[in-house]
């Protein structure tokens, strides 16, 4: 293969739009899993199942004092209770986590404006992504010896009892987030009002609708003795198990009423009325959900020295969660998850490349009108503006990220070699030229197995695929045969493997590993649209996701996790090769060329 070296034209002509709509999914179609109940007793239909999940399921309990006296297996029996249901407990506490910008560590703040750090500042992802990758106790209790792989799937929230000092009246008008003061602050705030608490989890919808991969659970805050807000306090609560909800499609949030719990007890402080006919509950019952409120009792009736509840009242808790916990996790796992296209906008001259340089993060890249490369960058809950990173390409781009936050991206220049672009520490990288003579038309594809190692595929000018290999200097070209007909795709599942997918002569996918060494060809089947090839992504060891344009312009899919799924068709009318990337574990995002020339992306689950 020839080498030549040119320099690439830079152009800085602003053509793509910087449209903002979030590559989102959805997935179900309930609103919920909670029974309306005010003042009396109502039960909803059955679920599928209350029984444990099969396997054990991560979960991580965000908490402070009274969680922890929930989970000890001396108190509430939480976390024993929680491991005999196959839940693999994590959790955090005061002290946990990234700091909150001039302050303490995200853990030490659990009221309910609080939220809004976790899941809608401008620190969002990187608290996420500490807490989804959590699997350390931070409190005493019991739990399996044994943690499953991958990051949390469940994640339960509560505020402690402070947070049921609500001011305001339960009909104030919810302001927009946008002017929200309770923004990040504590449960002291002059702004702890009922309406603006409401405006803050209607808010947090917004993240919660983006991962439908996780399970959030609302446990609402403990109640008080004093009576003084205890009527707001009960509205607030109420509004949360029975209109929070309303209208939210997908069923990957659920309500647990801890405050309505333990607002009755069996007598006394030390005697509660667990598997009691009358009171106040929140159960399984006669085969049904029963949410139940006698209309007279919403302060605490298991104190202590303080508002911690007794564990008496602990118990009864942990007794009617959980078989609640199961039917909301056998909901949510067993619900399908069909989803639609989204418009990123912009106007695409190539087909997109995408990658994922932190968990959660997505970056796309296309070729603009003007023909130099553009960037949009997703935060986890964000799409950044269509940003200019100059250039001159000549076919489809690639990019990969070889160690957390870094950034490579690969294109044909103007004199037909391969050349690199660098996001390093913040910082993009001159434009720097790997030679080669890349057939007309075609991009390269890109992967990483391991922290500074990338790997490079082009279709040469005889045909077959070339490639070259970094680590701490690059490789050179080598020719690793076969016969491509458009751009091929590479990804890595696991640490030294590598897996080329390429269009063969007859337009079927092709695929060639590398593990100890090159394996043969090896052919999928299908036909691909003339002019197009794969997109490859990995979420996980050993597991392949393939996707190509049919001969129909759908798009298609199959995936491999010890064998290969066969091909399902995604939909959607698509004009160029497609491009594929895991921002987490477990999904899946796909970007195309639309037919006005727009990015589209769909996200799905696994």
């Amino acid at each position: 293969m020839t080498r030549r070296r040119a320099l690439i034209a830079l152009l800085t002509v602003a053509v793509l739009s910087a449209a903002s709509t979030v590559c989102l999914v959805s997935v179900g179609s309930s609103a919920g899993l909670v029974a309306t109940a005010r003042e009396s007793r109502t039960t909803v239909a059955s679920a599928p199942s209350i029984a444990p999940p099969s396997s054990p399921v991560k979960l991580i309990f965000v908490h402070h004092s009274t969680g922890q006296a929930w989970l000890a297996d001396d108190y509430g029996g939480l976390g024993v209770a929680l491991r005999s249901n196959n839940y693999y407990v994590s959790d955090t506490n005061y002290g946990w986590g990234p700091n909150v910008p001039g302050s303490d560590p995200i853990g030490s703040y659990t009221d309910i404006g609080q939220w809004w750090l976790w899941f809608r500042s401008p620190n969002s992802p990187a608290y996420l992504s500490a807490l989804y990758g959590e699997y350390g106790q931070h409190s005493d209790y019991s739990r399996l010896p044994t943690a499953p792989v991958g990051d949390n799937q469940i994640i339960m929230l509560k505020s402690c009892f402070p947070n049921s000092a609500l001011k305001g009246t339960p009909s104030d008008p919810i302001p927009p987030i946008e002017s929200n003061p309770l923004r990040g602050e504590g449960a002291g705030s002059e702004y702890h009002t009922v309406a603006n608490a409401k405006g803050i989890y209607i808010d947090l919808l917004e993240y919660f609708r983006t991962r439908p991969d996780k399970l959030f659970v609302i446990i609402t805050a403990p109640p008080l003795s004093d009576s003084g807000d205890a009527a707001n306090a009960r509205a607030f609560n109420q509004w949360l198990v029975t209109d929070w909800l309303n209208g939210y499609p997908y069923k990957n949030v659920y309500v647990f009423d801890y405050y309505n719990v333990l607002t009755t007890n069996g007598g006394s402080p030390s005697v509660n009325d667990l598997n009691s006919e009358t009171g106040n509950h929140h159960r399984w019952w006669n085969n049904a959900v029963q949410h139940t409120f006698d209309g007279m009792h919403s302060t605490l009736a298991y104190p202590t020295d303080d508002d911690h509840p007794s564990t008496a009242g602990d118990i009864k808790a942990t007794n009617e969660f959980l078989p609640l916990l199961n039917k909301a996790y056998n909901e949510w796992s067993l619900t399908p998850t069909p989803t639609s296209w989204e418009s990123l906008g912009g106007y695409l001259t190539s087909s997109p490349a995408a990658t994922s340089s932190t968990s959660g993060a997505i970056e796309v890249f296309v070729r603009g009108s003007d023909n130099a490369l553009w960037w949009r960058h997703w935060n986890g809950q964000d799409w950044s503006a269509w940003n200019s990173l100059g250039g001159y390409l000549t076919a489809d781009p690639a990019a990969t990220s070889q160690a957390n936050g870094a950034i490579d991206v690969f294109v044909r220049g103007s004199d037909g070699a391969l050349w690199q672009k660098e996001y390093s520490n913040g910082v993009w990288g001159a434009w720097t030229s790997l030679g080669g003579y890349l057939a007309p038309g075609t991009g390269p594809a890109a992967c990483s197995w391991g922290a500074g190692r990338l790997d490079v595929f082009v279709e040469g000018m005889d045909g077959a695929l070339w490639h070259q290999g970094y680590h701490g200097t690059w490789d050179g070209w080598e020719s690793r045969g076969g016969v491509l007909t458009a751009s091929p795709a590479a990804t890595s599942p696991a640490y030294g493997v590598i897996d080329v997918f390429v269009r063969g002569s007859t337009g079927a996918l092709w695929q060639r590993e590398y593990n100890n060494g090159w394996q043969s060809w090896t052919p999928l089947g299908g036909v691909l649209a003339p002019g197009t090839g794969p997109a490859a992504c990995s979420w996980g060891a050993g597991r392949l996701d393939v996707s190509v344009v049919g001969t129909d312009g759908a798009l298609w899919h199959q995936s491999y996790d010890g064998h290969w799924s066969g091909w399902e068709s995604l939909g959607g009318y698509v004009t160029a090769s497609p491009a594929a990337t895991s921002p987490t574990s477990g999904a899946i995002s796909v970007f195309v060329r639309g037919s006005t020339g727009e990015l589209w992306c769909r996200t799905y689950y696994d």
